[in-house]
């Protein structure tokens, strides 16, 4: 569980600023990071609300590495 939001935002952030991702990289972490949740027994189509949000923020770090590139 994430405890401390605001450095994670921080981290994420100078990667995209550091890494710029071509669509095959972003698609093999993208696939690598679904692999990783699948093995950790986390429902990426949840109905709970929480784990909705969860997904649109695991959405949005792939789609930035898109945007980052720009």
């Amino acid at each position: 569980m994430i405890k401390n939001y605001k450095l994670l935002r921080e981290l994420d952030n100078e990667f995209i600023r550091n890494n710029k991702l071509t669509h095959k990289k972003a698609f093999q972490v993208f696939e690598a990071m679904w692999k990783y949740a699948v093995n950790m027994g986390v429902s990426l189509f949840a109905d709970s609300g929480q784990e909705i949000e969860e997904v649109i923020e695991f959405k949005k770090r792939i789609n930035a590495g898109f945007l980052s590139k720009k």
